[in-house]
């Protein structure tokens, strides 16, 4: 701040304070600040009173501090005996005002002894230099923080979580920070026990860290991991060598070559199977030993059955089907005697005569691979009298009262003895007098059931029924 103005005449140098008028001739004038205070100072100007002394103006302001001031000297103040002297000249610029303190890469024990406020690694630097893997005394560089080299770390600012001289330790990265081994990176030494590998990584943190996986399907070699095989023993549980591979064991119901390849070990006809053995006629085939798909209790055995479609409890012995001995299958039976199986009427031991045939142009019923007719051709024939067969002889003729009923025994063939008497009852009692074929109709005649007369009787038309 300028208070006042130093007049120089010749060697004689007068103090004018600020604000008073002095009229002196060959003088010359500066402005003045107190000591020490920064800051540019400008020149006073001076000028001649017109008609007494010289005005003296007053001097041009200060500039801000530590940058040099342009202002120009203010108007000189008018002398006393005269009229106002002109104006003063423009005051010069003042010189930069210093604030102390030494240059950058020069030794300092503090911050406040820096131009830039920043002490750093024993010198002043250009800044705080703070990060990692940087510097403000490298080689050439003194007073500028600078970067270290990459792959360096000469202050040691770089082994993370890891210890000195470990192979997962970092370094500067040549941007002022550290760089770390990735997980790619292996460290220590890898062992394998049983189906388990365990191998040791960095963790990108400067350590290194155990890590372990399973070899399945495969179990260990040597120090590491199979990757093929040749035998069994080379896969883990579970899994079976095929082709040089470890594969999953089969479950039951898969087709199978051999008993190392099933879950159960159990290969059976081709298939993996819930047991060792399943002889025909049971089968594997689904994986449980069944007999055609039921499986059979204890002590059973696996039979054949036969299809009974009419239900007349014979079966036919070209429809069959597999099944546990205790319990027959729906629709099914243990015989094969059925010699028609659409019709009920077909059946072994059938005793009835049909007019019509029994469903496939045959008439017979009874399953003796021919056709009984029921009536013969009794053609020339006459009505004889059967004695009853009694007592190794005749004794009984048509007509006796026997055990309280009449005998009648009037046929046209009788039933024979063994002496070969006409003897032992009646045999044929109705009949045509032609050959009537099964299903054709004819005239019927009979000997008389209830009388003993020797003359046949007509009965009717009638159709001709076999069995």
């Amino acid at each position: 701040m300028i208070q006042g103005i130093k007049v120089v005449c010749g060697r004689a140098a007068v103090v004018v304070m600020m604000g008073a008028g002095v009229g002196l001739l060959g003088c010359s004038s500066e402005a003045f600040e107190p000591e020490g205070a920064g800051g540019a100072k400008a020149d006073a100007g001076v000028g001649a009173g017109a008609g007494g002394e010289a005005g003296i103006g007053a001097a041009g302001s200060a500039g801000d501090s530590g940058s040099g001031g342009a202002d120009s000297g203010a108007a000189g103040a008018g002398g006393s005996a005269g009229s106002a002297g002109s104006s003063g000249s423009s005051g010069s610029a003042g010189s930069a005002g210093s604030t102390g303190g030494s240059e950058n890469g020069t030794q300092c024990s503090g911050g406040s002894a820096c131009k830039s406020g920043n002490c750093v690694d024993g010198v002043c630097c250009n800044t705080k230099c703070g990060a990692d893997c940087e510097s403000c005394v490298a080689t050439g560089s003194k007073g500028t923080c600078t970067p270290f080299a990459q792959g360096t770390d000469p202050d040691g600012e770089c082994l993370g979580t890891g210890a000195p001289g470990s192979d997962c330790i970092g370094s500067c990265d040549g941007k002022s920070a550290c760089s770390f081994p990735s997980v790619a990176k292996t460290c220590g030494t890898a062992v394998c026990t049983g189906a388990q590998s365990t191998g040791y990584a960095c963790d990108g943190s400067g350590s290194c860290k155990a890590a372990s996986t399973s070899c399945a399907p495969y179990n260990c070699g040597a120090s590491a991991c199979l990757a093929s095989c040749t035998t069994d023993t080379h896969c883990t549980s579970g899994n079976y060598c095929a082709s040089g591979k470890c594969v999953p064991k089969k479950t039951n119901g898969q087709v199978c070559g051999a008993n190392n390849q099933c879950s159960s070990s159990n290969c059976v006809g081709g298939t993996c199977c819930n047991v060792a053995s399943c002889g025909a006629p049971l089968s594997c085939s689904t994986g449980t030993c069944s007999c055609d798909g039921t499986v059979c209790k204890a002590g059973d055995s696996c039979v054949l059955w036969y299809k009974d479609a009419d239900g007349d409890g014979h079966g036919d012995a070209k429809s069959t089907k597999h099944g546990c001995s205790s319990v027959a299958p729906v629709g099914y039976v243990a015989n094969k005697t059925d010699c028609y199986d659409a019709n009920a009427n077909a059946k072994p031991g059938q005793t009835q005569f049909f007019a019509q045939h029994r469903g496939d142009g045959s008439f017979d019923y009874n399953c003796d691979n021919g056709a009984t007719k029921q009536y013969a051709n009794v053609t020339g024939k006459s009505c004889v009298d059967c004695h009853a067969y009694g007592n190794s002889q005749c004794s009984l003729p048509c007509g006796l009262t026997y055990l309280g009923s009449t005998l009648y025994s009037m046929a046209y063939e009788c039933n024979g003895a063994s002496d070969g008497s006409q003897c032992g009852g009646p045999k044929t009692q109705q009949g045509f007098h032609a050959d009537v074929a099964c299903g054709a109709s004819g005239t019927l005649y009979s000997c008389s059931v209830n009388t003993c007369s020797a003359a046949e009787k007509f009965v009717a038309t009638t159709a001709q029924g076999c069995r």
